[in-house]
């Protein structure tokens, strides 16, 4: 049975570590090409298309760890979850170059979109976090880039806390 839960059904059972495994899935997924209903991303060149999707797993990554913390504060799932969730990237990043390189941007977006976030109290966090998206894409000032990177944070975010939310974490 997958993980999470349908709307009637009671909690699912899960342990952090698979939990960690369930976050690494939707960092892989977050990367495939998606249907663009207005078409804009099609239009695009291929480089910034993969530049859109690349971005869009390290920002999954990054949500991954930002929705564990802020629905788990202070609880001990919190530490949990986050230590098999890095103990997990770690292993594929020994293993695999791709991830290690991957893993190593990661680590360099862990604090910016966290700043974002931070920074984003004075202002509106979904728009410094798609402005930083839109930055590590290498269009700062490009307003499809910018918005591209507010709906990825406000949908996959929405989507993590939902999945975590119909978790019961069991040790």
């Amino acid at each position: 049975m997958p993980l999470g839960s349908s709307e009637n059904s009671p909690k699912t059972a899960a342990t952090s570590k698979q939990i960690g495994l369930a976050f690494i899935d939707f960092i892989v997924r977050s990367g495939k090409a998606k249907d663009d209903p207005n078409e804009a991303l099609a239009s695009l060149p291929e480089r910034d298309r993969e530049s859109i999707r690349y971005e869009t797993m390290l920002l999954v990554g990054w949500i991954n760890e930002y929705a564990t913390w802020d629905l788990f504060r202070n609880k001990p799932e919190q530490n949990t979850i986050l230590t098999d969730y890095y103990s997990l990237m770690d292993d594929f990043a020994q293993k695999d170059p791709t991830w290690r390189t991957f893993d190593t941007e990661l680590r360099k977006r862990i604090p910016v979109y966290a700043a974002a976030v931070r920074d984003g109290l004075q202002k509106s966090q979904l728009e410094q976090v798609g402005w930083e998206f839109a930055r590590f894409c290498d269009h700062s000032d490009d307003i499809l880039f910018q918005v591209t990177g507010t709906m990825e944070f406000a949908a996959n975010y929405a989507a993590t806390l939902k999945f975590l939310s119909d978790l019961n974490v069991v040790a």
